[in-house]
């Protein structure tokens, strides 16, 4: 039967068969989003402590910047300030350091996510093993997403810097153009290389050649990406502000019984702020590595009959299991 495989003769399970999170073939939107939450809810422990370790870590380099930035000067002197707020410093870089956990999570999930395709549940341990030989590859690889992401907005806040003083013109047109250069460098480049972290884990890849692979997957796909992401994206701001703003609440009752001093108080605002941030990134940070993750095996599973894969080593637990 197409789109049926047996394994030793005894076992046929066809491209419907879903003994994980997804169905064992040709993935729909439904497939992407049900998948994802699936394996957050299902692997609740090791996804949710991989998470938290994550987006915990990216968090500390975040807020030495953040310091630094506030302490000195320079936003002032390179004329940043007339672009972008001291206020609103902390909060960019927090958003770069979850975007960053996202995309580092894309690989260290990458295993988990394919054995839950199956069916399968691994611990945190055993994930860590299988993705501890290519650890330095995915920060490598996903420092390199987040820079072609970051950068093009980088270069719009200097050459807005420096048209301040110029006419407003002068000013409109350079943001608009170095804007649109910005949305278009994103828009175009980063899903292209989304593939990196997980081909770099499941197939063993180096730098280089995961990002070829990324691009070799990718290609084709350009709409689907955008589509899949736009609304999962929006999906994950709207989860998480609902889990944020509980948080907030919380942290700030807490802060208003301790009867603190103005400056303090105003400190522990920022800290609590961070710490928010910090708890809904734990939650919706994994459904959007699972979700690049399974795009990334569809992906396979459409260009390369992956599903065949996927559909024997089903098979092969089944009749384990026997």
């Amino acid at each position: 039967m197409a789109g049926q495989t047996a394994y030793r003769g005894r076992y046929a399970l066809t491209r419907s068969a879903k003994p994980g999170i997804i169905p064992l073939g040709p993935l729909q939107l439904g497939d992407l989003l049900d998948g994802s939450v699936k394996h957050v809810r299902r692997n609740a422990g090791p996804v949710l402590g991989a998470s938290a370790l994550v987006n915990a870590i990216t968090a500390l380099p975040v807020i030495t910047v953040v310091t630094v930035a506030l302490a000195g000067s320079w936003l002032r002197t390179t004329g940043v300030s007339s672009v972008i707020g001291s206020s609103a410093v902390s909060p960019l870089l927090g958003l770069a350091g979850t975007a960053y956990a996202t995309l580092v999570l894309t690989g260290i999930l990458s295993y988990a996510v394919a054995e839950a395709a199956l069916g399968r549940r691994r611990p945190l341990e055993t994930i860590w093993a299988a993705v501890r030989p290519r650890l330095w590859t995915i920060l490598g690889s996903q420092a390199l997403v987040l820079a072609a992401a970051v950068l093009p907005w980088a270069l719009l806040v200097g050459m807005l810097a420096l048209a301040a003083r110029q006419s407003v013109p002068v000013l409109l047109l350079t943001g608009m153009g170095f804007g649109l250069l910005a949305v278009t460098a994103n828009v175009v480049l980063l899903p292209r290389l989304l593939y990196a972290a997980p081909a770099s884990v499941l197939e063993g890849l180096t730098l280089g050649r995961a990002f070829r692979r990324s691009w070799t997957l990718s290609r084709g796909r350009f709409w689907s990406l955008i589509g899949v992401l736009a609304l999962v994206g929006a999906l994950a701001v709207l989860v998480f502000w609902v889990t944020e703003f509980p948080q907030q609440l919380l942290y700030n009752l807490l802060v208003d019984m301790l009867e603190l001093s103005p400056r303090v108080r105003d400190e522990a605002g920022s800290v609590t702020f961070a710490l928010a941030n910090l708890g809904s990134a734990i939650i919706v940070t994994p459904f959007l590595a699972t979700n690049v993750v399974l795009h990334y095996l569809d992906a396979r599973i459409r260009k390369e009959g992956f599903d065949l894969a996927l559909i024997r080593a089903a098979a092969a637990d089944a009749e384990a299991r026997s």
